[in-house]
């Protein structure tokens, strides 16, 4: 079983509904039953830290955060966690409530979970979780989910966590999942086996470790989510039961295939490897990513390997060495071999003097040959020697070039990167939220053409039925009154089913028209999709959709305290000065301008946020202001004292 931890949130604006989902969830009411039969498949479920007016049901406490939370916030957060299938049922709900209260009972965030085991041994489980926290103030749903009160919280609503919305959550979620899940698999006895690790990050950790098999292994490509959507397409198809896949099932499930054909092949050749051979494949990755993530670790590597090479030379060294007493061992046997010859000569002489001078000419010759002998082994052994020296001198300065041409090469990319990264950073992130709009406007026109084609269909299959009834008894009708009918057509009067001909053929070419039209809605946004998926692929991707997720939780958080400060000046419009709510609403207008930039950087909306504080801080200072002034002008002025039997007269102005 594969590790899946995967993260989605519920707002009124994406349509989502968090009854709806605990619902569903659940497979209570409507949702009891699919396109597919009774869904069966619920096989636990629990809930934890709901606050009291939800008295321990959390299908009331769901409907109340739909009743009562505001109309921009968040309504729930779902994590989907893939279940280990080597545990037991109620080893697999001890280690889900276990992960819930870890993750929620710091805080005391409301939440409920459920498990399915669903088709084709796929246990898994949905939990939702909610932003409000439920601290010991019992009060009532509508106070509980009503704007925080700081300074007295039993006035206003629960407050709100913020630990949820941060990146870092949710990787430091999936790392709790995963050492939840493998600690429940080892104290059943089974291999820790979940890794909540991308593909190139678990690559990069066995690289580090030299695991070249590994490494190899996990060096495949990964395939595009097909959801259970195109998971029953793909079954039906398969089983024989569907004929035609739509197009953009199709897509996904040809790409699929073809990502795993690939991979099966080179986890093939991967296994028929040996262990050299996978070394010397990886051992380049293994140097990138040192330089990445461990770069005095690649300075101790190229230390050792540097050691290594004056090992070697060494090594070649004693072998020069042996070679030159190899050659003093043969000039010395051919010392002796001379000494033995010289004796042969004096024995010669004394014998014979012509012998002698014959054998002595002999000698010569001998010598000579022996002479030129030891001049070509010594020009031999020189030429050897040099041929090593340059063979190392080549073989270092292969290696120095290769060093450095490798750093160059790490530097240039770096500065590629960073190059690049500067002039298509913007460029980028406005493609992207130009194309994500227009997705999202893609998908409405698909979404509406496709209820119109419903509805005409509908509409015609009706009227359709109604010409086949009035026709079948057009065709019962006895023989006087068929006379009479045709009299009637005689005469210029069309029958009942004649008269819905126009209707059908008005249906049908509507029905046409929403076809082609949702069909292009389609095509528009599968480009839309691929341009998409372009510029994703860029090597700034990554600190892409970093920086547009930031951008977009920072426009978002001032839009909200734009709003707060709108409210506050119209709380307060009947007690400031006019000449004071005029300059604050061209200030409020300059702020709103400035929100509404599409070009906006981060540091923009942070400076907006700031303005907007700024500017309800002057309010409640000016309020403050108008009420002391207000109390000066109340306060009694002194009188002077009447004299004896003499009224105080009105005080002249």
């Amino acid at each position: 079983m594969s590790y899946r931890a995967s993260l989605s949130t519920g707002t009124r604006s994406g349509g989502q509904s968090a009854s709806a989902k605990h619902r569903y969830q659940n497979r209570q009411d409507i949702y009891l039953v699919g396109r597919e039969g009774v869904r069966d498949d619920l096989v636990a479920q629990g809930s934890g830290n709901l606050p009291a007016f939800a008295q321990g049901d959390a299908g009331a406490f769901w409907l109340a955060v739909d009743s009562f939370e505001r109309k921009n916030a968040r309504l729930f957060v779902e994590l989907q966690l893939n279940l280990p299938a080597e545990l037991t049922l109620e080893q697999q709900k001890v280690a889900v409530q276990s992960y819930m209260s870890e993750l929620c009972d710091k805080e005391k965030l409301a939440y409920s979970w459920v498990i399915h085991h669903g088709k084709g041994e796929n246990p898994h489980a949905h939990v939702m979780i909610s932003e409000q926290k439920n601290d010991s103030i019992n009060r009532p749903a509508e106070q509980h989910f009503m704007r925080w009160n700081s300074k007295h919280p039993e006035r206003g609503g629960a407050q709100k966590s913020t630990a949820l919305k941060p990146k870092q959550w949710l990787l430091d979620a999936r790392g709790a999942w995963a050492m939840t899940a493998n600690d429940a698999l080892e104290k059943a006895g089974f291999k820790r086996h979940f890794d909540h690790r991308t593909l190139k990050e678990q690559r990069v950790s066995a690289l580090l470790a030299k695991d070249w098999r590994k490494a190899a292994e996990l060096d495949r490509e990964v395939g595009e989510h097909e959801g259970w959507r195109v998971a029953a397409l793909r079954r039906k198809h398969e089983a024989g039961e569907l004929d035609e896949l739509p197009e953009y099932a199709k897509d996904v499930i040809e790409s699929n295939n073809s990502i795993q054909n690939i991979n099966d092949a080179h986890l093939k050749m991967v296994t028929s490897m040996t262990d050299a051979q996978l070394e010397h494949w990886e051992r380049e990755a293994y140097f990138v990513a040192l330089a990445e993530r461990e770069p005095e670790r690649l300075g101790v590597e190229i230390e050792q390997l540097h050691s290594e090479a004056l090992e070697l030379d060494a090594l070649h060294d004693a072998h020069s060495e042996a070679l030159e007493l190899d050659a003093l061992h043969d000039a010395h046997s051919e010392a002796l071999e001379l000494d033995t010859l010289h004796d042969a000569h004096s024995e010669a002489l004394e014998l014979d003097a012509l012998h002698d001078a014959h054998s002595e000419a002999l000698e010569l010759d001998a010598l000579h040959d022996a002479h030129s002998e030891a001049l070509e082994l010594d020009a031999l052994h020189d030429a050897h020697s040099e041929a090593l020296e340059i063979d190392a001198l080549h073989d270092a300065h292969s290696e120095a070039l290769e060093i450095d041409a490798h750093s160059e090469a790490l530097e240039i990319d770096a500065l590629h990167d960073a190059h690049s990264e500067a002039l298509e950073f913007a460029d980028v992130v406005r493609s992207i939220e130009k194309i994500d709009l227009s997705i999202e406007n893609q998908r409405e026109r698909h979404s509406i053409y496709s209820l119109r084609a419903e509805h005409i269909k509908n509409d015609y299959q009706t009227l359709k039925r109604q010409q086949n009834a009035l026709t079948a008894n057009e065709a019962n009708q006895n023989m006087p009154v068929k006379i009479f009918n045709k009299i009637l057509k005689g005469l210029g009067f069309k029958s009942d089913s004649e008269l819905l001909e126009p209707e059908l053929e008005r249906l049908s070419r509507s029905f046409s028209n929403a076809k082609s039209e949702r069909e292009q809605a389609q095509s528009q946004l599968a480009s839309l999709k691929k341009q998409r998926a372009e510029l994703m692929s860029l090597d700034v991707s990554e600190p892409l959709r970093e920086a547009v997720r930031l951008r977009r939780a920072a426009n978002a958080s001032a839009a909200e305290d734009y709003r707060f400060a709108r409210k506050s000046l119209t709380a307060a419009t009947l007690d400031l000065d006019k000449s004071f709510r005029n300059y604050a609403e061209r200030d409020l207008q300059m702020i709103q301008q400035d929100l509404n930039k599409n070009d906006y950087t981060l540091e923009d909306m942070q400076s907006v946020q700031q303005q907007l504080e700024e500017f309800v801080d002057s309010i409640d200072a000016q309020l403050q202001k108008q009420a002391a002034r207000q109390q000066d002008s109340q306060r009694p002025q002194s009188q002077p004292q009447p004299q004896e039997n003499q009224r105080p007269g009105p005080r002249m102005g």
